[in-house]
């Protein structure tokens, strides 16, 4: 039987040829009911600049990420030396939280700041995760450039 949807689970989302600067999250799909998921969401062609979670998918059913350039991951945000927030105490490039099915990560630069702050808090490129006990299923990488990184991928329970 396949999970409920709704205008409220949002499916077909597209984020592209956006240029976003100084921000804590920059593109994400978040559901606030429990048990939503939407379906067929793809984030594609952004230029995304000092942030703490750059891409942030959660609880979606097929998913692209594609040709994204992620650039000084780990910038200080909102007069913060740490990263902030639920996902943890570290940056992430992609986090990819309860998401399943088709998932196509491909040719998405992830750079992290330089200087002092990069050895003072984790940056990782790709993390996975469960998110309102639904698994994060296998995804497909390819040609992702990660620079400086602490680890390119993690995966989280």
């Amino acid at each position: 039987m396949a999970q409920p949807t709704s205008k409220r689970a949002t499916d077909n989302i597209t984020k592209t040829n956006s240029v976003i600067k100084y921000v804590c999250i920059a593109i994400s799909r978040i559901h606030l009911l429990s048990g939503r998921i939407s379906h067929d969401t793809n984030f594609s062609t952004n230029k995304i600049m000092s942030a703490v979670r750059v891409i942030s998918p959660k609880r979606v059913t097929n998913a692209i990420i594609k040709n994204n350039d992620i650039s000084q991951l780990g910038d200080n945000e909102a007069s913060e030396n740490a990263s902030i927030g639920a996902c943890g105490k570290h940056y992430e490039g992609i986090g990819s939280d309860g998401v399943q099915g088709n998932i196509q990560i491909l040719d998405t630069r992830i750079m992290v700041v330089e200087g002092n702050r990069v050895n003072s808090t984790p940056t990782y490129g790709i993390v996975t995760r469960s998110f309102d006990n639904r698994p994060t299923t296998a995804y497909q990488a390819r040609n992702n450039p990660f620079a400086a990184l602490n680890q390119n991928t993690l995966k989280l329970q």
